[in-house]
């Protein structure tokens, strides 16, 4: 076993080596090849992800070496590194399904890294590609931009969001107590939008929100 393991490490040298001194195609190559011969063979998870990297820096939309990256940052608990491979990831994905899903990912990790403006960015570009109903990746951009507008009292959008959500869940097929609690807030924010001094009970004064809700639904506005 320590013979066939100095082996592989001969091999990765030989790798490491050559790669400078090839042609761009060639080396990407070489480099894939390193990258993972120190995976597989030699558990150096440095070395694979140093592989990697000077890959990008050949060929920066190189799909394997981009999800290697991803799964390698991951591993090694490093989110900064990981967001910025979600979001080159996103650019090249070969539809709008992976593109929505690398984006709610990588809205998940500027949410940890504290940087909900750019988290925001995220969900919001995966709600813009299209309207594909009820795909959990829309329905987790849905459920976390709702409670990040709320946290920056950004009303307009956020009564965009619950208006969407519970367009949702009735074409899930969801009962209207589950619709219900989306429905309501969104009349209670987009009151808001207007009244900047109205309070969260009432509402719009004069007008409770469950007359106000009603209302909306039998306008059909509350989906417009």
């Amino acid at each position: 076993a320590a013979e066939s393991l100095w082996r592989y490490v001969e091999w990765a040298d030989a790798l490491a080596e050559a790669a400078p001194l090839a042609s761009p195609t060639t080396a990407v190559r070489l480099l894939i090849r390193l990258g993972e011969l120190a995976q597989t063979r030699l558990d150096d998870a440095s070395r694979a992800m140093d592989a990697y990297e000077r890959v990008l820096m050949l060929e920066p939309h190189h799909l394997a070496a981009l999800a290697a990256l991803d799964a390698l940052y991951a591993a090694d608990s490093r989110p900064r590194d990981r967001v910025a491979i979600l979001e080159r990831r996103a650019e090249v994905a070969a539809d709008d399904v992976e593109r929505r899903q690398l984006l709610v990912a990588a809205g998940a990790l500027r949410e940890e890294l504290g940087e909900a403006d750019e988290a925001i960015q995220a969900y919001q570009s995966v709600l813009a590609l299209g309207d594909p109903g009820t795909e959990p990746a829309v329905m987790a951009a849905l459920d976390r931009a709702i409670v990040l507008y709320e946290a920056e009292t950004a009303f307009e959008p956020l009564v965009a969001a619950l208006r969407r959500k519970a367009l949702a869940l009735a074409l899930q097929g969801e009962p209207a107590s589950e619709r219900k609690p989306f429905l309501f807030r969104a009349v209670c924010f987009s009151s808001r939008v207007s009244n900047s001094e109205s309070n969260p009970t009432t509402c719009v004064p004069g007008i409770s929100p469950p007359r106000m809700l009603a209302k909306w639904i039998s306008s059909g506005a509350i989906f417009r």
